[in-house]
Formats: structure tokens, C-alpha cells, sequence
């Protein structure tokens, strides 16, 4: 209420629209008295754009304060799971024939421990991601066959035409995973079938201040399905939070923190009864010329003499079964719970070091830090860091790799054995 002459006032308020669509406005004015006349002037904004990217912040705030706490727990859980799945693999070893069924129950169940960690850490936007250049339409034709077995009979796949020239910058597993679960969602959108339609475009509708800058390309996934209201679209990205009976509510969180770690944005059109449109906006590279860490390195079969390998890691469980799994690999193997330990250990020991399998979170001292100490000590030394998600850039140190756990037998084995360690 305006008190007395020469007030201001600001209001905002929100308004339906005949076709449905909610807006806000934003008045703004003031009142004078001129010889006992009174009159009010001012303006009205539409700030719809704001109160939708104010809405955005808002979410990214929740999200960011929830991304630690996943991926705190995923690291941790991925220290279990390291443990759980490198015993296993030393069992199958020695594992009598009728036992081998059971082990097997074992390590399906390790293995979808390991996936949803995964989904937790992409979330978190703390997964360790292998950049590569992307042809998106490509892309959809490798995973189509996958998808029509995912969806079953009642939906049909369609896959639009797509131009050429439409590339991303991306880890291409991740990529596929966003695309695996935005067609996850809609088939649950349609109950009794429907149609799913994937494809690949350039991004030509006005940007607005939350997409990324310069040239964009979106790979969008649409339904026919039931569709979402206002509610359920403005939390269809809240991670927890699902309409399904028997959800986990991490499917659209995670691929949200996926696009948003790659730099890109996951746009969402949806009327209730009228089918759901995702699009995923990425900044869009050139084909040629962009190569990333993609290629494969060549493996070599074996080493012609015995390696040491030093590893590094404060969680027991972890150290002890890097060392059974190195141990079966031909490797002579030492070990250190910690820094001091390490260096310790190194400074009294003439013989050669070959490998240091480290740690990259440890209560003493990170392992990038530790790493280079020792390869001062030690020149020639080739490191290896693990972690169970990268909270430790290690670009730090050059030449170093990285193995996220939970890892196998079989990966620890080839990273050892790659020839371009030469």
C-alpha cells in the first residue's frame, strides 16, 4: 500500500495466461501530489527470463551442496568396492569349478555397486572424464540397437536425419550414458508405448544468459508420452526425487551433472498430457584437428623382468589388496600406509623402483605432492595415481596416469604392461 505523496513501489506478481503458460511481471512506479492532484506513473517488465534463471542458481546451489556429499560417499564406497572386487578376482583364481556360479552372483552385485557410484560421481561432476572429439550423429547410430533392446516393443526408436559437422568435446561413455537414461525416463513416460525420437541439430533458438557462449549444438530426446506439470518439470533434476514407483531419482540428476561438468546445459519442454522434449546444449568444436587423449596406447604382452612396484595407499583394505592382485601379476610389491611411510621406505631402499601406485587423497599429504618427491628420488619413476573420484588435479605432475577405483585385475595389468611407458 502506498502511505504518502511521493512514494515509490515495486511489485511482482505472476500471471496464467489463457494458453497455460505462467509469466511474471514486475511493476514498478510512484505516486505524486501536484496541487492536490494526485497521479501514478510507472512501468511494467516481464521478468519471466529472471525469475527462471534466478530459479537456475537456485538449483545449482542445491546441486553443488549435494555433489559433495555424493561424491564424498562414492569415494569412500569406491575404497569398499576396490577391495571387494580385486579379492574376488584373486578367489576366481584358485576358485573350485561348483563355487564359480556364486562368484559370479558376487561380482554382478559389485558391478552394479560400481554403476551406481558412477552415477553418484557424475552427479558430483567429480568423475575423472577422457576428453575426446565426438561426432554426435555418429554417436546416435552406435547406440540405436542398444536403445530399441532397452525400450522394448511397445516404443518405437526413431532416429532423425542429422547434418554433418556436428561435433562435441566429450567423454564419449558419459555422453552415451546421458542418452541412456533420457530415454530411460521416457519410456517410463508411456506406460502403454508410444515413440521416442533422438536426434542431432544445430542450436538455433535465442540464447539466454544460462547457456554456454559461441557456437552450440544439441542433441535432443522427445517422447509422447504422459508429460510432466510445472512441478514436476522445475524438479525433474533434483537428484533423489522421482515420480516412478521404483526409481532411484539419480537417472536425470546424474546426466545433468554429466552436461554441466562437460560445459554444456539440459533444457526441458514439457506440457502435462503433451510428451517431454530434453535437449542437451554442448559447445560445438571442429572435427579436424581436435584430438584429445583418445588413442588407445598399444599393449604389450609382458615385461621380459621382474618390476617393483611401490604402492602407496592409507586405507588397509585397499593397500593389502593391491598388493595380493600386483602379487599375482608377477610383480615384486612393496607397500606404505602413508607419506612418511613412503619416503621412508624409498630412502632406505638401494634396489630399483619402477612403478609408484598412489593414492591421490591421503590424510598426510595428496599423492600428486608425494609423487614428485619421489620421482626426484627416484628418476624414472612411472606413476600411477588412483583414486576413487579426482578430487586432486594431477595434471600437476607430467607423464603420470590415473586408474579410478574400483579397478581390475586385468586394467592394472595393461596400464603396467602399456609400451608407451617406453
Amino acid at each position: 500500500m502506498i502511505q504518502s505523496p511521493g512514494d515509490t513501489f515495486e511489485r511482482e506478481f505472476r500471471i496464467v495466461g489463457s494458453d497455460g503458460v505462467t509469466r511474471w511481471a514486475r511493476l514498478s512506479g510512484s505516486r505524486s501530489n501536484v496541487s492536490g492532484q494526485v497521479t501514478l506513473s510507472g512501468a511494467i517488465k516481464d521478468v519471466t527470463e529472471q525469475h527462471r534463471l534466478e530459479e537456475e542458481l537456485r538449483r545449482a546451489h542445491r546441486l553443488e551442496s549435494l555433489g559433495k556429499l555424493a561424491g564424498g560417499i562414492a569415494h569412500d564406497f569406491n575404497n569398499l568396492l576396490a577391495a571387494i572386487t580385486g579379492s574376488l578376482e584373486l578367489v576366481e583364481l584358485h576358485c573350485a569349478p561348483a563355487a564359480l556360479d556364486d562368484v559370479a552372483t558376487i561380482r554382478h552385485g559389485a558391478v552394479r555397486a560400481r554403476d551406481l557410484t558412477r552415477q553418484l560421481l557424475a552427479f558430483a561432476r567429480q568423475q575423472p572424464l577422457e576428453y575426446k572429439v565426438v561426432d554426435l550423429a555418429e554417436l546416435m547410430r552406435k547406440v540405436e540397437r542398444l536403445l530399441k533392446r532397452l525400450v522394448g516393443t511397445t516404443v518405437e526408436i526413431a532416429i532423425a536425419p542429422a547434418g554433418s559437422g556436428l561435433w562435441v568435446r566429450a567423454d564419449e561413455s558419459l555422453l552415451e550414458q546421458v542418452v541412456v537414461n533420457l530415454v530411460i525416463n521416457a519410456r517410463e513416460a508411456m506406460p502403454n508405448g508410444g515413440r521416442v525420437t533422438l536426434g542431432v541439430e544445430p542450436f538455433q533458438r535465442t540464447p539466454a544468459a544460462a547457456l554456454p557462449a559461441g557456437e552450440l549444438v544439441t542433441l535432443f530426446v522427445s517422447d509422447t508420452g504422459v508429460g510432466m506439470d510445472a512441478e514436476t518439470r522445475n524438479r525433474a533434476f533434483d537428484p533423489f526425487f522421482t515420480t516412478k514407483t521404483h526409481g532411484t531419482g539419480l537417472g536425470l540428476a546424474s546426466s545433468y551433472g554429466i552436461v554441466r561438468q562437460h560445459g554444456g546445459t539440459i533444457l526441458v519442454e514439457s506440457e502435462h498430457g503433451s510428451g517431454s522434449r530434453f535437449d542437451v546444449v554442448l559447445p560445438r568444436v571442429e572435427g579436424h584437428g581436435a584430438k584429445g587423449a583418445e588413442a588407445e596406447p598399444a599393449r604389450a604382452s609382458a615385461y621380459a623382468q621382474r618390476k617393483v612396484v611401490l604402492v602407496v595407499d592409507d586405507e588397509d583394505l585397499v593397500r593389502r589388496t593391491a598388493v595380493r592382485v600386483l602379487a599375482s601379476l608377477a610383480y615384486d610389491v612393496l607397500s606404505a600406509g602413508s607419506a612418511v611411510e613412503a619416503l621412508a621406505l624409498v630412502a632406505a631402499r638401494a634396489e630399483p623402483i619402477d612403478f609408484l601406485l598412489c593414492d591421490i587423497a591421503m590424510p598426510d599429504r595428496d599423492g600428486p605432492s608425494l609423487a614428485v618427491e619421489l620421482a626426484t628420488m627416484r628418476p624414472g619413476l612411472k606413476v600411477i595415481f588412483v583414486s576413487g573420484y579426482a578430487e586432486v588435479p594431477i595434471g600437476a605432475m607430467a607423464g603420470a596416469r590415473f586408474l579410478p577405483k574400483p579397478y581390475s585385475r586385468d586394467q592394472l595389468a595393461a596400464l603396467l604392461h602399456d609400451d608407451a611407458w617406453a
